[in-house]
């Protein structure tokens, strides 16, 4: 299967609502109402941990652009996001179900003359070593050749969040049930429903290919995915869709709706020769747009990247630029670079320096940052199945030093702790850190958090384009 096929089925992945690298953000920000504390080290705090969280989020999308955008899409299986690997997963369902059926002494090869939407057969099992009970069945429709394969997981305990898993893979068997060289797969659908307190509710997704000969694999198709959130959660649904057509190329796009009732979008398009172009648009009306060429093709890539704040925001705007080669187990190196301009006409500039490694199939990224100002940052990011786990230290340019860890999920969400020492020195000597927080970070970069400096300790609203509130 082409590269470029695995590439253009799967996105852009959330860290394009993240990835807008804020400054100071102590004057003028978009919200009026959102100023700057007076309290130095609590702002320098909250400034310092939303820089790092959004320069790590920009790593991570150029990281992505580099793969031609790939990694993140997962239409609830991770085997699923591309027209190859959904093939091999239906195959492996329909695999699963037919052995069930046939242990039960259910076996015919030959299907003719079955009458028109027949339930061939149905099979419950018990499974307490896997925590759940689990029902497979088969449809055939003898008038139109077609099959409906459904595997359908309930009864979950208390191991498991969720309360109900099915997969359903429609198929024309040409006539035969036990030879799957001659399927043609139609279309694979999933649905989850999770217990009451998880952060979601139900997941449903759906591939269907573009048509192709019995024997052979798609080569194209459409995915698409709806998410439902529970009531108490900031965002509540997000809707994605991806398609890839070999001869035109493709292209994928997001909507995410918010409790507040705002909303966003992202879309990202890819062509045949791997190179593509993308934009967003933030609730908050914050637009970014940008282009890319992979590097998963010939080893050598590059993206570019602008973000503009609406009217009146300080910074005002952001641009960003870099190059990349892949090793041969796809690891990235390479370099970026940022300016950010201020509504008085400063202009800041960082250099970001990217090392990527694998051990055991999971990534770790390796970040050095250096500010023009002095400050800098090393952070180590290393790949989970649901995310990342971010570790850095930054020393600014007044000395201060900070710890700061990031749990990133793979809805654009994150949770950021932080603690900071007047300089290193006292963080070696054991002292105990002045200041010290956390912030939950929504996929639009804005957040809510608290912040503990001495004796006191207050909430922190954060803006999308990185304005401060401080509470009491």
């Amino acid at each position: 299967m082409r590269s470029q096929i695995r590439k253009a089925l799967q996105t852009v992945g959330t860290p394009l609502i993240l990835s807008a690298l804020i400054w100071g953000c102590e004057s003028n920000p978009a919200d009026p109402s959102i100023v700057p504390d007076e309290n130095t080290t609590a702002n320098q705090a909250a400034r310092i941990s939303v820089d790092l969280y959004n320069t790590v989020a920009s790593v991570q999308t150029a990281s992505e652009f580099m793969r031609g955008a790939g990694e993140k899409v997962e239409l609830q299986d991770v085997n699923i996001n591309n027209p190859s690997g959904a093939f091999a997963h239906a195959k492996r369902a329909r695999q699963v179900v037919l052995a069930d059926l046939a242990a039960h002494g259910a076996a015919i090869n030959h299907i003719d003359g079955i009458a028109a939407d027949s339930l061939l057969w149905q099979v419950t099992n018990q499974k307490p070593f896997l925590g759940y009970t689990e029902t497979v069945r088969l449809f055939y429709d003898a008038a139109t050749g077609k099959a409906r394969l459904e595997a359908i997981k309930y009864n979950f305990d208390n191991r498991h969040w969720l309360q109900y898993d099915s997969a359903a893979i429609r198929a024309d068997l040409n006539g035969t049930l036990f030879d799957d060289s001659d399927d043609v797969l139609l279309s694979l659908q999933q649905l989850q429903r999770y217990k009451a307190g998880h952060h979601l509710q139900q997941k449903q997704s759906t591939f269907t290919p573009d048509a192709y000969a019995a024997g052979s694999e798609p080569t194209g198709g459409i995915f698409e995915s709806t998410t439902i959130y529970n009531e108490s959660s900031f965002i509540q649904k997000t809707e994605e869709r991806a398609e890839w057509h070999q001869a035109t190329g493709g292209q994928w796009q997001k909507a995410v709706t918010y409790s507040d009732g705002s909303s966003s979008s992202e879309k990202a398009i890819f062509n045949t020769d791997e190179t593509g172009s993308f934009e967003e648009v933030r609730r908050d009306g914050t637009k970014i747009s940008g282009t890319f060429d992979s590097a998963e093709h010939d080893g050598n890539g590059s993206f570019s990247k602008n973000v503009a704040y609406p009217v009146g925001s300080d910074p005002v705007s952001i641009a960003e630029s870099g190059t990349f080669r892949m090793d041969a187990d796809s690891s990235l190196h390479g370099a970026f670079s940022k300016e950010v301009t201020f509504l008085n006409g400063e202009v800041r500039r960082e250099n970001v320096v990217i090392d990527e490694s694998y051990s055991g199939g999971l990534k770790t990224t390796r970040i050095q940052i250096e500010n023009a100002d002095g400050s800098n940052g090393v952070v180590v990011m290393e790949e989970r199945v649901d995310g990342a786990h971010i570790k850095a230290e930054v020393t600014e340019a007044n000395g201060a030093f900070f710890i700061i860890e990031i749990d990133s999920y793979s809805d654009g969400s994150a949770r950021l702790t932080f603690s900071g020492w007047p300089d290193k020195q006292s963080f070696e000597n054991g002292e105990a850190p002045a200041v010290e927080g956390i912030i939950n970070f929504n996929p639009d970069s804005s957040g809510t958090g608290t912040i503990t400096d001495g004796n006191n300790t207050r909430s922190v609203s954060i803006a999308p384009n990185g304005g401060r509130q401080f509470g009491s």
